[in-house]
């Protein structure tokens, strides 16, 4: 037993292996420590027994958590693996949760209780096989979603390209000049084939980077619809039908299906086999009548244009391919091609539908040469034909204000446009004109927004053409945001654009001053309101 003395001080601490036996410490008044092993004589007192056990089981309780993850995680990687395989991957996690204390008995902490009756919950779905964490966290994008993403991207590598053809067509007339020059100087004939390349196209070496990146959408042929692609749907350009599959040469107008399909689900067709064809009027002896058509088989016409038939067809690829839909009854996807000044390609294609094909002959045509006829016929219950709305809307423009359907006000920038702005109402009944709007040309900023004074400019003379020495253009990831085509495109969405301002050196025709120039196309409002007297545009 050890006596305290009047100037000395004693107290107590747990041992660490067990909480109850302690450790007594007696401090002498020299600073010296005398300590004695006194098991169970004196206990803490309530409060600091609660505070060191709801430590300690918030320690435990992390330690069984991370146990958990990391079972959990292992057991998750592999998920076509059979319950028999699956247990001694689950077995080190159900030892935990057979360790684990009641909930009830935890610390009166609610983030330790609720995680832990959490990773109990979900370590149980996963032993009976119940756990859904391999089910996909975002929904699955839409088959429309999938085709507009898929044309976006085409339009994307197109402009890439675009915009590269334009570089090569400046540096072409500058090395012109030069050229000139020399001409001049040797009073000689210098070739210009070291000067001018032959010009490439665009939409062809799009479609070529998405074939090798796997980036077309549907790159297996199929028959019958294509997801995301209804009736009246319009393409731009033939090479927008490859970008997603729906037809797969930007040059023939029949698309079929060859030998390499015999396998699989269509092992049971004759092949070629015809899914697709294109009526753009490119054959002298087409005849449509919208429902009932008599198409032109491929092969024998004057690729120069003039639509003349030079020398007989004969019933290979292609036209075997429609014969074989004759047989077997198969249908084909029937698009129609139409003059458009408005598509950077001049045409705009629209999908009709599904035709059957009826009948096929062989004839003397037009030029007096054999050609191969096919009769289609569309299916019953498909949506109204569009192709005639299409045609007038993008192939006729309204010569004037009363020819737009719905007009309710022709110009809402009240004249500060050069293009005026009309608006067109066909909801309300009696239509109701656009109010209580204010147009404005001009940049408006936030109050909180302030635009720096001394901003520097491009050096750059005439037009900017090299992004790598435009100060503006390594702005926008050393590269122009436009291309000179159709007035001045901008080759992808970004959240900002940096345009040349007034303290830059190139021309106002530069092609990254595109916005600053106006409205350059003809737009409509469609505007209606409805309910509250809410404007919608």
């Amino acid at each position: 037993m050890v006596v305290q003395s009047p100037h000395s001080l004693q107290s107590s601490v747990p041992t660490p292996n067990n909480g109850t036996k302690r450790v007594q410490i007696l401090v002498k008044e020299n600073g010296s420590a005398v300590t004695d092993n006194v098991a169970g004589q004196r206990r803490a007192s309530a409060r600091l027994q609660a505070a060191k056990q709801k430590a300690e089981m918030e320690l435990l309780a992390k330690r069984k958590l991370e146990l958990l993850n990391e079972d959990v995680g292992r057991s998750t990687k592999k998920v076509n693996v059979d319950a028999e395989k699956l247990k001694p991957k689950l077995q080190p996690a159900q030892t935990v949760i057979q360790q684990l204390p009641e909930i009830s008995s935890l610390p009166a902490d609610p983030k330790i209780n609720k995680k832990v009756a959490k990773m109990v919950e979900r370590a149980a779905k996963i032993a009976e096989g119940l756990d859904g964490t391999n089910a996909p966290n975002v929904a699955e994008k839409s088959a429309h979603m999938k085709v507009k993403e898929t044309i976006r991207l085409f339009n994307k590598h197109y402009l890439h390209f675009v915009q590269e053809e334009e570089k090569r067509c400046g540096a072409a007339k500058v090395d012109k000049k030069a050229l000139k020059a020399k001409k001049k100087a040797n009073r000689g004939s210098v070739s210009e084939a070291d000067v001018k390349a032959k010009a490439k196209r665009p939409d062809l070496k799009a479609i070529s980077k998405m074939m090798e990146r796997n980036e077309v959408l549907y790159p297996e042929k199929r028959i019958g619809s294509i997801p995301g692609i209804d009736v009246g749907h319009r393409f731009y350009s033939r090479a927008e039908m490859v970008a997603v599959g729906f037809h797969s040469h930007w040059l023939n107008g029949i698309d079929y299906m060859g030998q390499s399909y015999k396998k699989g689900e269509y092992e049971h067709y004759i092949f070629p086999l015809a899914v697709a064809i294109v009526l753009s009027g490119m054959y002298e002896d087409d005849l449509d009548n919208a429902e009932d058509v008599v198409y032109t088989g491929q092969g024998g016409h004057d690729l120069t244009g003039n639509k003349r038939q030079i020398r007989d067809q004969v019933l290979e690829r292609g036209n075997l391919a429609l014969k074989n839909c004759v047989d077997l009854g198969v249908t084909v996807r029937v698009v129609r091609g139409h003059e458009c000044a408005n598509s950077y390609s001049g045409k705009v294609y629209t999908y009709d539908g599904l035709y059957k094909v009826v009948h096929y002959w062989a004839e003397k045509g037009i030029s007096g040469f054999t050609v191969f006829k096919y009769r289609l016929r569309r299916l019953e219950g498909q949506p109204t034909l569009t192709t005639s709305q299409v045609h007038f809307t993008y192939g006729r423009v309204p010569q004037c204000p009363s020819e737009i359907r719905g007009l309710v006000c022709e110009d809402i920038s009240g004249g500060q446009e050069v293009v005026p702005i009309p608006a067109t109402n066909l909801v309300d009944d009696p239509p109701v004109a656009p109010t209580g709007y204010q147009y404005s040309k001009s940049m408006k900023f936030a109050r909180n927004i302030k635009l720096p004074a001394n901003a520097a400019g491009c050096d750059c003379k005439g037009l900017c053409w090299d992004p790598k020495t435009c100060a503006c253009a390594r702005l926008n990831g050393s590269d122009f945001p436009y291309v000179h085509r159709d007035g001045g495109r901008l080759i992808e969405a970004k959240h900002v654009v940096f345009e040349c301002g007034p303290k830059c050196g190139c021309d106002p025709s530069c092609v990254n001053r595109t916005s600053q120039r106006g409205l350059k196309y003809r737009l409509e409002v469609s505007y209606y309101c409805k309910k509250n007297h809410s404007a919608r545009f």
